[in-house]
């Protein structure tokens, strides 16, 4: 039996970053030992030869359709024919694997239909892609079947054998030629509806395989000691991390396993992850004057992207002649009070315009650590000759930045 977990992605950095890797890295600590693959909708290059290096399967789609999210099943039977696959799983890449075992291959019972899961709601979005002039008569068909099942059917995660596949590409087919439907977000579950409605080819399988944060998730300890996610007693096997939670401390995979994310991640990382020391001397240039808390910069170390000093001149963004430190990747730099007095340090981080701030940031003391709300004031009285630790962690060189502010630094370094 060949089987095959897919899923399909442009080239958007921040999915990539934020929902693939956690999908491949969370997969392969399950059970599942087949191949996994990506529908390839125009990756960059260098993001094609890191997955290919990491034993993952690239596939071209089939180009029927022109919304993504739709023209993947299509993709998916295709494949199957191509390359002689038995049973195909087809996932929203914002779905993460928080089990040890993957069991949805077993759920399959007839091999001509495909299994899905529901909605806890329908959205609206069921009903925007139909065209003005159909929307009553098919407006129509969807109403009474979610009136009959009390549901209707997400679309996030497909599984089935290579002929209940066949018989939904060839009815997805049929559904375009007829004009139907303008092809956009929400076409997917659209057609998927109807066709339940129409073949009643649609095997119900539970939430614990496609199970969204709005269900009513429960994270408690096992009889293993392990922790786990429970929805109706049921020992979550996919979550499916949607938009509105994709920062979420107690779901996201880059929060609650942030260590294996950020480790293990590297090698799905499109940029150079190596590590370097900064010259102290490029960084402590500004001019001193009698007013200005001195600092002793001890060491700088990034890894690429953007490591960025400035004054600020206007005190638009905090205070006239405040101490601008812009970061990406992962960087550290240590500060540490020459004085033999204690000095009071005001300090806080934003993100930057057009960039989304690093996903993990925080500073070190000694052995206490903290994690600072953006553009929010904090400060610390630090202890003569004690140092602090401000830190970044991030994958995504490009598209994820962090700017610290002090209030009224100015740093030197070494005998100065």
């Amino acid at each position: 039996m060949k089987r095959i977990v897919l899923t399909a992605l442009n080239d958007n950095n921040k999915i990539y970053y934020d929902n693939l890797i956690p999908f491949i890295l969370s997969i392969k600590e399950t059970d599942y030992e087949d191949d996994i693959g990506i529908i390839d909708y125009r990756l960059s290059q260098d993001k094609k030869e890191v997955l290919k290096a990491n034993n993952i399967l690239l596939f071209s789609p089939s180009n029927v359709s022109k919304e993504l999210l739709l023209d993947r099943h299509i993709s998916a039977s295709d494949i199957a024919q191509q390359y002689k696959y038995d049973q195909i799983s087809v996932y929203d890449c914002d779905i993460w694997f928080p089990s040890e075992k993957l069991t949805i291959f077993k759920q399959i019972k007839d091999q001509e239909k495909l299994c899905a899961t529901y909605d806890p709601w329908a959205c609206s979005f069921l009903y925007t892609c139909i065209h003005s002039e159909y929307k009553d008569v098919i407006g129509a068909k969807l109403q009474q079947l979610i009136e009959q099942q009390g549901y209707s059917w997400q679309a996030a995660l497909l599984v089935g054998d290579k002929l209940a596949w066949q018989n939904y590409r060839n009815y997805i087919v049929k559904q375009l030629e007829q004009g139907y439907f303008k092809e956009e977000y929400g076409i997917d579950a659209t057609i998927l509806n109807l066709y339940q409605y129409d073949s009643n080819n649609l095997q119900f399988i539970h939430q614990k395989y496609n199970c969204i944060p709005v269900c009513g998730i429960e994270n408690r300890r096992r009889v293993q000691g392990k922790w786990g996610y429970y929805y109706q007693n049921k020992l979550i096997e996919g979550l499916h991390i949607t938009r509105n939670h994709r920062d979420d401390t107690f779901l996201s995979y880059k929060k609650v396993k942030s260590d294996h994310y950020f480790q293990e991640g590297k090698r799905l990382a499109t940029n150079g992850q190596t590590t370097y020391s900064l010259v102290k001397e490029s960084i402590a240039v500004f001019k001193l004057e009698e007013q200005h808390i001195t600092l002793e910069l001890v060491s700088a170390q990034a890894n690429g992207g953007h490591f960025f000093t400035k004054i600020e001149e206007s005190g638009e963004v905090f205070r006239k002649g405040a101490l601008w430190i812009e970061v990406a990747g992962e960087s550290r730099f240590v500060l540490k009070n020459p004085h033999a007095e204690t000095v009071r340090l005001v300090y806080l981080c934003q993100s930057i315009p057009t960039y989304e701030s690093c996903s993990k940031f925080g500073l070190l003391l000694g052995k206490d650590s903290f994690s600072p709300e953006l553009n929010s004031i904090y400060f610390i009285d630090l202890a003569p000759y004690k140092t602090l630790e401000f830190y970044t962690q991030e994958l995504d060189l490009q598209g994820k930045r962090l700017r610290w502010i002090f209030d009224n630094v100015r740093l030197i370094w070494g005998l100065y």
